[in-house]
């Protein structure tokens, strides 16, 4: 007994830890912002807070059968993606807020930050480049 849970514990700890590089999060470039918490993040994605270190914000996020989308979930927002997506489905019907818009790919998700002067969203790690070459986009130090 004492041994499954060893293994499950160092399974879950290297599963979680696979996650951290597989998402990186953009906002517009006119934000002004470079870096926030990751608890300023994830009140934002739950719907806590309207502001990500201290500017307001528009979010969007991936599709939730992205490595990105699951990895974005487990370790900022602390849900899987279909909890998330119930989560706003049920604020929304209630009336006491508007979800973040899904996007379909990270070549979308840029886009959309580029376009919106307040936005904030999350990419696939693989696509930072793409990013990074967007002059209206910035990645985010999380910290």
């Amino acid at each position: 007994m004492f041994l499954k849970l060893i293994n499950s514990l160092f399974v879950l700890f290297f599963s979680f830890g696979a996650f951290a590089a597989d998402y990186v999060v953009i906002v517009n470039s006119s934000t002004g912002v470079s870096s926030a918490s990751k608890s300023d993040v994830k009140s934002f994605f739950i719907g806590n807070s309207k502001k990500v270190a201290g500017k307001t914000m528009t979010g969007a996020f991936l599709k939730g059968d992205t490595s990105a989308a699951k990895s974005f979930f487990a370790e900022i927002v602390g849900m899987t993606p279909p909890k998330f997506e119930l989560m706003w489905v049920k604020k929304e019907l209630s009336g006491s807020g508007v979800g973040p818009k899904k996007k379909n790919s990270s070549t979308e998700m840029i886009n959309f930050i580029a376009g919106k002067s307040n936005g904030i969203g999350f990419i696939e790690s693989s696509a930072k480049a793409e990013a990074e070459g967007n002059s209206s986009v910035t990645v985010l130090n999380l910290n």
